[in-house]
């Protein structure tokens, strides 16, 4: 509870200072190399109202089911959640969907990993190539189509930026097409589901990695 209270404070304060700055500060935000800044300051202000008050946001297209992008502040360093987020075979301890995830093959710039997910009576098996830049705080994943897939296509990043010293913001987008799977899988693989994933991500780096769902 205390690390949501200080979490809402912290947003409410950067917030608060974004729009203090009124459109000039985004026009010259645009302008630059993006920061979480700049990213706060490209947002609605409807956005920006759900970020203050869950430190979470997901924005939906509504045009294309298969495409969710979010917002979220980790309550953590940028190094250190960039540390913990692009470890990537251990998604099992916050995702609930994620049965097994196995790590296959391992690069200099990322991993290979079979997951299954069991969506209601559904399993679901598929291959996803994840690359991780540490450079640039990224991790970003796609389906390895050389291999058996239940899926037609998966696609993701995450995306970290710099706060202070103790917050990092998460810019999250992910695609996924289920192919000819039945169709309220689709719509439970994004829109559903990825809520609950982005929460459970966040008290998973807020707790340091520690937190089990």
């Amino acid at each position: 509870m205390r690390l949501e209270q200080q979490a809402r404070c912290f947003a409410a304060a950067l917030l608060g200072c974004l729009a203090a700055a009124g459109p000039v500060w985004a026009q010259e935000a645009s302008a630059t190399a993006a920061t979480a800044q700049s990213i706060l300051a490209e947002q609605p202000q409807d956005v920006l109202d759900e970020l203050e008050s869950k430190s979470w946001v997901m924005m939906e297209d509504d045009a294309d089911a298969t495409f969710v992008t979010a917002l979220v502040i980790f309550d953590k360093p940028l190094d250190r959640s960039m540390r913990l987020i692009s470890q990537t075979g251990r998604q099992v301890e916050f995702r609930t969907e994620l049965k097994a995830n196995e790590t296959l093959e391992t690069y200099d710039d990322g991993t290979l990993e079979r997951q299954r997910l069991k969506i209601m009576f559904t399993n679901i098996v598929y291959h996803l190539r994840y690359r991780v830049d540490h450079d640039a705080h990224r991790v970003s994943w796609d389906l390895d189509t050389s291999r058996e897939n239940d899926l037609k296509e998966v696609t993701g990043f995450w995306q970290l930026y710099f706060i202070d010293e103790g917050h990092t913001l998460v810019k999250f987008g992910t695609r996924v097409d289920v192919g000819s799977l039945p169709s309220f899988l689709q719509d439970y693989a994004t829109r559903k589901n990825v809520p609950k994933s982005l929460q459970n991500a966040r008290r998973w780096i807020n707790s340091d990695g520690t937190w089990r769902h």
